[in-house]
């Protein structure tokens, strides 16, 4: 009877709660990712996320609504896997910046384990993005064939994994194709998907084109461009001469062929 009631809830021991930190950390414990918690912005850690480059006019825009509407979704980290009160920011890079442009202390967290594999965590950053359409597409192709290389999944199967129809991931594999230079150009004009994927569509059909004028330009080269016109009366002359002789030479091995085979026959 003493082990059971000692075993309930009401006769356990309670963990010591001294400070702020210790009351977050006794409620994640206690309840794990199945609530929000008001995690200090000075113990996030941000960790290499798909999201590469940051547009300061649309974090201060999201900064100016959260101020107005307060923060609707709150941001996803996992716990530090050596540091305690330390945590990696998962999901919420803009509105972490956001909060930071505000000046706040804390911000509404929901809490995870910590997750070694590189891939499931892009995977999760990855839909998450898409979902709120909020990446640019230069930045999602890259994550998208970043994942695919990392996991081996076949596009058909990350499709399923995302919630993408296959030929969406097909044309994000067409964007990553792009040079370093292209990409660089897309971020900066803030390309959309459609920009991009006319781009390409136009690029394909000039380059056979560059390629035929190419050829052209080849069968147009004349080696006696440079010469003048005296010097091609010569070489005109010259032409003639040698097919004279040429015409005179093919008659001449004709007529001694034709003896040859006379004789071939006689003797027979």
């Amino acid at each position: 009877m003493s082990n059971t009631f000692s075993q309930h809830s009401l006769f356990k021991k309670k963990p010591k709660i001294a400070t702020k930190s210790d009351l977050i950390n006794n409620h994640i414990n206690t309840h794990g990712d199945k609530i929000i918690v008001d995690i200090p912005l000075l113990q996030i850690v941000i960790q290499p996320q798909v999201r590469r480059h940051f547009d300061k006019e649309k974090i201060i825009q999201l900064a100016q609504d959260i101020q107005q509407k307060g923060l609707i979704h709150p941001i996803t980290v996992m716990k530090h896997p050596k540091e305690s009160e330390t945590y990696l920011l998962l999901i919420g890079g803009n509105r972490l910046n956001a909060a930071h442009y505000l000046n706040w202390e804390t911000i509404p967290s929901i809490v995870k384990e910590y997750n070694s594999n590189t891939a499931q965590n892009e995977i999760l950053q990855l839909a998450e993005n898409m979902h709120r359409m909020n990446l640019n597409p230069i930045e999602l192709a890259e994550a998208v064939m970043r994942i695919k290389e990392q996991t081996g999944y076949t596009l058909t199967k990350l499709a399923k994994i995302l919630g993408r129809n296959l030929d969406s991931l097909k044309q994000y594999s067409r964007i990553n194709k792009l040079s370093e230079s292209e990409k660089k150009y897309h971020i900066e004009q803030k390309s959309t998907k459609n920009d991009i994927l006319s781009y390409l569509a136009n690029r394909e059909l000039i380059q056979p084109k560059e390629v035929n004028n190419a050829l052209f330009d080849t069968t147009k080269t004349n080696p006696y461009d440079h010469l003048s016109n005296h010097e091609l009366t010569q070489k005109i002359h010259e032409a003639e001469s040698f097919l004279k002789v040429a015409k005179k030479l093919i008659k001449k091995d004709k007529i001694y062929r034709t003896i040859n085979d006379d004789k071939h026959k006689n003797n027979k």
